[in-house]
């Protein structure tokens, strides 16, 4: 993608993409630019998304909802820094302009716990694992 353009339009809700240039199934050589147009629909139309990163999932789910969205896919990823349930990523991007309605996917932490195992020995006697 050589370059993202958003224009006003009430044609098409925020976010979608309007065409490309060159246009789609138009042969292109292997770097060839492709320039995207997209929908930032018009001002009367809309709100910023907010910005979810470093928060927790169980802080933003309820004002999610008021807002009149739709929480959709959430992944979890395991790491072992961080909090528990922070997001890491969202869709749509902080500030993309979105409408009641949207749905809003999210990936989100779940720590890894001390996953090594090691065996007691048996009681005497017994072999040892």
């Amino acid at each position: 993608v050589a370059k993202i353009e958003s224009i006003e339009t009430d044609s098409f809700p925020p976010g979608k993409v309007i065409r490309t240039v060159p246009e789609s199934n138009t042969p292109v050589s292997k770097n060839t630019g492709i320039k995207i147009v997209i929908s930032k629909g018009t001002e009367e139309e809309g709100f910023p998304m907010p910005n979810l990163f470093g928060r927790n999932l169980a802080e933003v789910e309820k004002p999610l909802a008021e807002m009149g969205l739709v929480l959709g896919n959430i992944k979890y990823v395991e790491s072992e820094m961080g909090e528990d349930g922070e997001i890491i990523l969202q869709s749509p991007q902080p500030g993309v302009l979105i409408v009641t309605g949207d749905t809003v996917t999210l990936v989100v932490t779940t720590l890894v716990t001390d996953s090594l195992f090691v065996p007691e020995e048996e009681e005497e006697g017994g072999d040892t694992l």
